[in-house]
């Protein structure tokens, strides 16, 4: 009996098999690429909301302590805290559907626009204590959920204290 040599190549059924493995593992590396993206833009945003918390903040104190005086537009809660600064100047902060936008402005003609955009954050709102000393910024992380209203977190705050001021000491006679 002469034997043949085996056919080079392979069959139609190891063939197919193949094509099935690597069509599970491309889909499979599409959904882990796509996951990724969408949790790259995720941290984008939390990044740049986060970048947005902390300019605000340092706006706000840094207002408090240019300023002769801090008042609401309203008792306790406000939805305009204004700041009206040592240099004659005035700044405002107001809740704006996008964020919180800042004003400067000298006399009546705005110097100085910035808006904080709040991204995953809502103002709540803007309040200035009795004594015009201070004022606070109340906000609150929001978590968006499918098919439903947001869920907005447990609110906090940023808060800017005028500092207490040494009035120099009148000449001696």
């Amino acid at each position: 009996m002469i034997r043949r040599p085996p056919a080079a190549g392979m069959s139609l059924i190891e063939l197919m098999v193949v094509m099935a493995i690597g069509a599970m593992i491309l889909g499979a590396a599409m959904a882990m690429l796509l996951r990724a993206v969408s949790l790259q833009t995720t941290a984008i945003d939390h990044y740049a909301g986060t970048v947005a918390l902390a300019r605000l903040g340092q706006e706000l104190r840094g207002d408090a302590h240019a300023a002769r005086t801090i008042t609401a537009t309203a008792e306790g809660e406000a939805a305009r805290l204004t700041f009206e600064l040592l240099s004659g100047r005035r700044a405002e902060y107001e809740i704006v559907p996008a964020g919180i936008r800042r004003v400067v402005s000298g006399g009546s003609k705005p110097m100085l626009n910035d808006l904080y955009v709040l991204r995953g954050t809502q103002a709540l709102k803007l309040r200035a204590e009795d004594d015009g000393r201070s004022a606070s910024v109340v906000l609150a992380r929001v978590e968006p959920v499918p098919g439903h209203e947001a869920v907005i977190g447990s609110p906090f705050e940023i808060t800017a204290v005028i500092p207490a001021r040494r009035d120099p000491a009148p000449p001696s006679p």
